[in-house]
C-alpha cells in the first residue's frame, strides 16, 4: 500500500470501529513510520520497542495517550548462567536481548521514568513453541518468556515481582555448583525491593549494598564450594534471607505424577515432580526439581 493511502485507510477503520462500538478506543502496535500521519490518528499510541522514538513523538503529540504495545523481548534459559551456542542456551542473567529490543531492567526503567507512558506489555509472559530465538533448529521454541514453557519462573520474574508489587522480595542467583572453577570470580545477582542486602560466602561477608530503585544488585565472588547467602534488611532489621548451596553428585532419581489418569480430550495434562537426591559431606538436603509434561 502506498504511504499516502495509509492514513486514509486507518482513518476509515477507526471511524467504522467507533460506529460499531463507541465505548472502545483504537490503538495499534507501531514499529515504524512514527513521523507519518498514521499514528497520530490513533486514540492511544502504541509503541513497539524503538525507545529512541518515544520522547520525540510525545513532544509532538503531548495530549495523545501512549502505551508500550510490545516491550522487552529479553531472552534467557531458566537455570542456565553461561551462554552456550552449541546447546542453544542463553544465560539467565538480564544481559541478552534481540537486535530490536531491550533488557528487562532497561525498558522498565525507561517507562517508569515517564508518567505519560501508561505502561507496557512485555513480550512475553511465557516461552512458547515457534519463533525459536535467538537460535534456530534444534530449538523449537522462543526464549522470550518471563517464565519457561512449563510455567516455572526465570530469574527475571523476580525483577518484575520486586518492582511491580508491594510484597517484599529477595531473590539470589545463580546456583552454587561450579566444580573446576574454584577461585574464579562468579557473578552473583540479587533482585530485591528491600533497603539493603548483604552477601555471605561460607559465613564471610562479601559486602553490603544499598538497593537502588528498579536496579539489581551484583557481586563478583571467587568460587569455593559451600553456601552463598543473601540477607536483606528493611528499616535496619533483617527481613528476608536466601541461600544457594553446593551439592554433590546424584544418588537417586524418582519421578512421581500428580495423578494416574487424564482425560483424552487433547487439553488435559498431568504434572510430574522429579526428586533428585544429592549428597555433599552429609550437610546438604535433597534437591527437588519440578518438571511438567503432557
Amino acid at each position: 500500500m502506498p504511504q499516502s493511502q495509509g492514513p486514509r485507510v486507518v482513518s476509515d477503520m477507526i471511524t467504522r470501529t467507533h460506529e460499531l462500538d463507541p465505548t472502545r478506543m483504537c490503538s495499534a502496535a507501531v514499529n515504524a513510520s512514527f513521523g507519518s500521519h498514521f499514528p497520530e490518528q490513533l486514540d492511544v499510541m502504541g509503541f513497539n520497542y524503538n525507545l529512541k522514538e518515544h520522547d520525540g513523538y510525545h513532544k509532538a503529540h503531548p495530549r495523545q495517550p501512549s502505551v508500550g504495545s510490545e516491550t522487552a523481548s529479553t531472552v534467557s534459559t531458566r537455570g542456565i548462567y553461561s551462554t552456550d551456542k552449541l546447546r542453544n542456551w542463553v544465560s539467565a542473567y538480564d544481559l541478552n536481548h534481540t537486535a530490536w529490543s531491550q533488557l528487562a531492567e532497561e525498558w522498565w526503567k525507561f517507562y517508569s521514568a515517564r508518567e505519560w507512558l501508561s505502561g507496557g506489555f512485555a513480550w512475553t509472559g511465557f516461552d512458547y513453541r515457534g519463533e525459536p530465538t535467538p537460535y534456530g533448529w534444534p530449538s523449537i521454541n522462543s526464549q522470550f518468556g518471563i517464565v519457561d514453557m512449563c510455567g516455572f519462573p526465570k530469574d527475571n520474574f523476580y525483577y518484575y515481582k520486586a518492582w511491580w508489587g508491594s510484597e517484599p522480595v529477595l531473590h539470589l542467583f545463580p546456583q552454587w555448583n561450579w566444580e573446576g572453577r574454584e577461585g574464579e570470580p562468579i557473578p552473583v545477582w540479587v533482585h530485591s525491593n528491600l533497603d539493603s542486602v548483604e552477601l555471605f560466602l561460607n559465613g564471610k561477608s562479601q559486602g553490603s549494598k544499598k538497593v537502588e530503585q528498579l536496579t539489581h544488585l551484583e557481586w563478583s565472588v571467587k568460587y569455593e564450594p559451600g553456601v552463598i547467602e543473601a540477607r536483606g534488611t528493611k528499616n535496619g532489621k533483617i527481613a528476608l534471607t536466601e541461600k544457594r548451596e553446593t551439592t554433590g553428585g546424584p544418588v537417586s532419581i524418582k519421578v512421581t505424577a500428580d495423578r494416574t489418569e487424564i482425560h483424552a480430550d487433547g487439553e488435559d495434562r498431568r504434572y510430574s515432580r522429579l526428586k533428585c537426591s544429592t549428597v555433599r559431606a552429609g550437610r546438604f538436603p535433597q534437591r527437588q526439581i519440578p518438571l511438567a509434561s503432557r
